[in-house]
């Protein structure tokens, strides 16, 4: 998620090819590896009794934020004329995916496996 959020950022200073090239790749690399990441933090932190279960539950919300992301971020170009505010909102999301991330603990009885002791 920061590296998300440091990717944004530098879009926001995008001002030629190389920037923006370099801006794609991080964003990019980051963003695959992130998606695999939420998978093993669902199967250590639930188990894989419930792995299942939870994902599937969370993946229309997933899919839903990734629809309505461009479609909010078009409406607040459209009311504000620019997308520095859509960014500035993007990365403080980010910023506070991290600091949820860095702050979220196992459920109460599960080991660093996923299984309840």
């Amino acid at each position: 998620m920061l590296i998300s959020a440091g990717a944004v950022a530098l879009l926001t200073q995008v001002n030629g090819a190389v920037t923006a090239y370099i801006f794609a790749v991080l964003f990019g690399l980051n963003a695959r590896g992130a998606a695999v990441l939420t998978q093993i933090l669902l199967a250590r932190y639930f188990g894989r009794r419930s792995y299942g279960a939870i994902s599937s539950v969370l993946d229309p919300f997933h899919k839903g934020g990734l629809g309505l992301g461009a479609f909010f971020a078009g409406m607040v170009f459209d009311s504000a004329g620019n997308y520095q505010t859509i960014f500035a909102i993007f990365l403080a999301n980010y910023l506070v995916s991290a600091l949820l991330i860095f702050l979220a603990r196992p459920p109460v009885g599960r080991t660093r496996e996923g299984i309840m002791e």
